[in-house]
């Protein structure tokens, strides 16, 4: 006799109404709604506007509301969501000069150079937005992310060379010890070289 398999009961599907008052919490900033709305329909968070095609996060990021960005990022949007014009989130917070959402956006990987359809940048449209310290700012930390970046990567290709290295010198040591073909052949058998990565700036 066959066990029945006990299904997990199916998520209830948000509707229009749901949809409005979740993306309005992204927008306002208000943490409790948006914390319960994802609460009762995780799949919120991967939900678009179907006009522009911006997601929760995108409208956060824009409005400067730091905190919706952090949880919606916590339920697993997509920080590097683009709208229907390949605009990310850092886009919007260039556009309406949120300095702060943009700095954590490029901490995270976001890139302040990227290019929308139309050619234009989060860099480019903080300018042409008189936001133009914001410009700057996104120029300082992009430059500075890719050194982080390029550090931590030429840091982690020496750790590995060296590593290649011990193990070169252990094994000229045991073939160089005297040890007999059968015992030396399958020390040598053993070693394998590590993959030596080359530094990714991350953009």
């Amino acid at each position: 006799m066959q066990t029945p398999v006990n299904n997990p009961p199916a998520m209830p599907v948000p509707d229009k109404d749901t949809v409005t008052r979740f993306f309005e919490a992204a927008r306002t900033g208000d943490d409790v709604v948006l914390e319960a709305l994802l609460a009762q329909h995780p799949s919120l968070v991967t939900n678009n506007q179907s006009a522009t095609g911006a997601t929760a996060l995108i409208i956060a990021a824009g409005a400067g509301r730091l905190e919706a960005v952090w949880i919606l990022q916590s339920k697993g949007a997509d920080i590097h969501a683009a709208d229907n014009g390949d605009q990310s989130a850092l886009f919007y917070a260039g556009l309406h000069g949120e300095q702060n959402v943009a700095e954590y956006l490029i901490s995270q990987g976001v890139d302040p150079a990227a290019k929308n359809r139309s050619g234009i940048s989060p860099i480019d449209i903080a300018n042409a937005s008189d936001f133009h310290a914001l410009g700057e700012n996104m120029k300082r930390e992009r430059a500075e992310y890719v050194a982080r970046q390029f550090d931590e990567a030429w840091r982690e290709r020496l750790a590995e060379q060296k590593a290649l290295r011990d193990n070169i010198q252990q094994v000229t040591e045991i073939v160089g010890s005297g040890l007999s073909a059968d015992v030396a052949a399958p020390a040598k058998a053993a070693f394998r070289k590590p993959k030596i990565t080359g530094a990714n700036p991350g953009f």
